[in-house]
């Protein structure tokens, strides 16, 4: 028998928002359930509250392969071996990470250092992130909430729907320090490297660069700059944004909490630097053009998360996420 209050996983497999929910959650055991045989009450955390049910199926130690099929399906390439494994110690580790990050955001005393302190130090921000934008990035981690567009499919992404905690605190974060801006995605860049790039798919809303950790030389940004805005004071550095083709830019230094805000339509990238200044992690906002083709449901999960969508993707859906969200009587 389990004792009160261990960790376990269950399974709980959902379907939200155009996301595939994982196949086993985090709980904790509360008592052995009366009315199944061999089942337990347990209790999981999800983004609308605590729930407390039966599982039939209680998992210590999870650890789970998927082997190359027996039979090859025709006309299909081979498919590859798949290995998935699930430590539950850093499961609910996690768990307990986004449970304090959570704390932390609804704070009525918020303070940005001890926030970021904690954010530099969890592990959640170290962990690979499930997909990476590698022909703009290299090395580094990036982790992205909010709003995300794959070819024809526009959802929220897994750290969004996973993580509600983090999700918060870097929402407060960011408003703490640009409490005016507009955004449909927050993405903390760890020690990432961006190519020369323009960011096509976004709104003609400013991309806003907060740094959280900044290295002591280098690190910096390069903007592009218009013929007619060069200043005389300014030292105008040229990149090379693709074979054949420089345009005219500058530098722009980084400073730790201080907001830089980027025309996302216009070239820009990241500056190298060494290892040995120091870390660098940027907290960014951007709009994607998606969110104008984003579902109801999406609109409303973001401003209930308090993402302050742009322009009319904003305004109108306000109203509208609280007939959404209001119980039916």
């Amino acid at each position: 028998m389990l004792q009160f209050y261990s960790r376990v996983h269950v399974p709980q497999r959902s379907w939200k928002l155009r996301v595939w929910g994982p196949p086993v959650v985090p709980a904790r055991i509360l008592a052995p359930a009366t009315e199944v045989r061999g089942g337990y009450v347990v209790k999981t955390s999800a983004r609308d509250g605590t729930h407390a049910w039966v599982a039939t199926r209680v998992f210590t130690d999870l650890k789970t392969e998927s082997a190359v099929p027996k039979r090859r399906l025709r006309e299909k390439t081979r498919l590859a071996v798949a290995r998935v494994t699930v430590v539950p110690e850093e499961e609910a580790a996690l768990q307990l990470e986004d449970e304090k990050a959570g704390t932390i955001a609804a704070g009525s005393g918020f303070h940005l250092p001890t926030a970021v302190r904690f954010l530099l130090r969890s592990r959640w921000l170290r962990r690979a992130p499930g997909r990476m934008r590698t022909a703009m990035q290299s090395d580094g981690v990036a982790q992205y909430v909010g709003l995300f567009r794959h070819g024809g499919v526009v959802g929220l992404t897994r750290n969004f729907v996973s993580w509600p905690g983090f999700t918060s605190l870097l929402v407060r974060m960011m408003r703490s320090v640009a409490p005016d801006i507009m955004y449909t995605t927050l993405a903390v860049l760890t020690n990432t490297q961006s190519a020369p790039h323009r960011d096509v798919f976004n709104l003609p809303v400013a991309n806003v660069v907060a740094p959280l950790a900044v290295p002591t030389s280098g690190g910096g940004i390069w903007a592009q700059v218009l013929p007619r805005e060069l200043d005389p004071r300014s030292k105008v550095v040229w990149q090379t944004v693709r074979p054949g083709v420089d345009v005219p830019g500058v530098h722009v230094k980084l400073l730790r909490y201080k907001p830089v805000q980027l025309d996302p339509h216009r070239w820009h990238a990241s500056q190298p630097w060494s290892v040995d200044s120091g870390e660098r992690v940027l907290l960014v906002a951007y709009s994607l053009r998606a969110v104008a083709s984003a579902s109801l449901a999406v609109r409303c999960e973001l401003e209930n998360a308090g993402f302050p969508l742009p322009g009319a993707a904003g305004g109108p859906c306000v109203k509208t996420c609280l007939l959404y969200t209001s119980p039916s009587p």
